[in-house]
């Protein structure tokens, strides 16, 4: 799980997928999948083509399964200890990586866990 914390003047990278409406039964699997800790929210996205509104699952700072700020190390041991209903957060960090890489948007933050996730 990613805790985004809001800052002004900051923004997030990521792709958006077209879905035709309503999508109740996605909706109700993603509600589903996403439940621990996550929350879905409505937004405007800016893409290429302009401004849509698009629906997404953020984690808030304070949510029942956030730990916090800990030493990337800390935070590197509690990954490789975690796994949920969806897999293992080791294998989690590792496509976040991979999907941010080839959205010409790596992270630092990430890719070092990762490093330190695969020693």
């Amino acid at each position: 799980m990613l805790t985004l914390v809001e800052q002004a003047g900051a923004s997030v990278g990521g792709a958006v997928y077209f879905v035709a409406a309503p999508a109740l039964e996605l909706l109700r699997e993603l509600d589903y999948r996403e439940r621990a800790g996550y929350e879905r929210v409505q937004l405007a996205v800016a893409t290429t083509a302009g401004a849509i509104d698009a629906v997404t699952w953020i984690a808030p700072p304070g949510n029942q399964y956030d730990v916090g700020a800990m030493p990337l190390e800390a935070l590197a041991q509690h990954v490789r200890d975690s796994v949920g209903p969806s897999g293992r957060n080791d294998d989690y960090v590792y496509r976040l990586e991979q999907a941010l890489a080839e959205l010409g948007a790596p992270d630092p933050h990430i890719t070092e866990l990762s490093a330190l996730l695969r020693r």
